[in-house]
């Protein structure tokens, strides 16, 4: 099930309002549980490079939930762009792609896990506040989290629902 995704221009008509943490982003006033889904289909009729396409070329802001067996994905969509991806499906953690770029030891990821799991902050905040990385780092290992966490998103059963 697709949530309702907006263009800019559209967003901007439609009752909307400047989110303060994110300058420049605009977001509904309508509650997310009222929006009605603007598209529903499967994978097989509609397949998933098709809907990014058509959200980028479009700007769309949004969210595409998409159901199969066994798990659930909302793939978050800001101005035509993924910009996040939630999922109960393979998912790739940023402390492993930390890991994996050779931006952190071992001892600092595990160390910092057990803080996570104390709760209330993000892993890559608890990374930065240790010095461990720099924001620069972050954003290089976030954008390849989301990267392979698509990748994923692309292997799913082509009679999953959106």
């Amino acid at each position: 099930m697709a949530r309702r995704a907006f263009s800019k221009k559209e967003a901007a008509r439609a009752q909307g309002v400047t989110c303060p943490s994110r300058p420049g982003r605009v977001e509904s006033s309508i509650p997310m549980d009222n929006r009605v889904p603007t598209s529903r289909g499967t994978i097989e009729h509609r397949p998933l490079a098709h809907l990014l396409v058509y959200s980028h070329l479009r700007e769309m802001t949004g969210s595409f939930v998409f159901i199969c067996p066994g798990a659930t994905a909302t793939l978050f969509i800001s101005a035509g762009r993924p910009c996040k991806l939630k999922s109960t499906h393979e998912s790739v953690f940023l402390g492993r792609v930390l890991l994996e770029m050779g931006t952190i030891a071992q001892e600092a990821h595990d160390s910092s896990l057990r803080e996570l799991a104390k709760g209330g902050r993000l892993h890559g905040q608890i990374l930065m506040d240790r010095s461990a990385i720099t924001a620069v780092q972050l954003r290089e290992a976030l954008t390849t989290q989301l990267a392979r966490n698509l990748d994923a998103l692309f292997r799913l059963p082509i009679q999953s629902t959106f």
